[in-house]
């Protein structure tokens, strides 16, 4: 048997038998081990060429990106709302401040505090 006939061989079976099977059909046939060694390694490369895919860095690009942008949204939106409703555009972050009837209060409240300690 020469080569061709034994790639060919084992492409027509392979679906079949398994490949112990194959091998020991072969060598009862008097084929020599090397020669079928390098047969199953033809076929195994031609069919692993077969099945890769052509190009895998093209196709994750785009998931990769719409990941990135989705990430960087959810991370945009946390931290918006973990600086709180205090930030917010309505609240400019200033206090009025206080009329003279409230410090004159708050200042007799203390004074009051003060004598009652001592």
């Amino acid at each position: 048997m020469e080569h061709a006939d034994i790639v060919a061989y084992l492409r027509q079976n392979r679906g079949e038998f398994t490949d112990k099977a194959l091998y020991a059909s072969l060598l009862e046939q008097g084929v020599p081990e090397d020669e079928l060694k390098a047969a199953f390694e033809e076929v195994y490369v031609a069919a692993a060429a077969e099945t890769a895919p052509a190009s895998s860095g093209k196709k994750l690009f785009l998931p990769l990106c719409i990941g990135a942008a989705v990430v960087l949204a959810v991370l945009a939106i946390f931290f918006m709302r973990a600086r709180g409703p205090e930030t917010g555009p309505a609240d400019t972050g200033t206090r009025a401040l206080p009329s003279a009837a409230e410090t004159e209060e708050a200042a007799g409240r203390r004074d009051g505090k003060q004598q009652e300690s001592a």
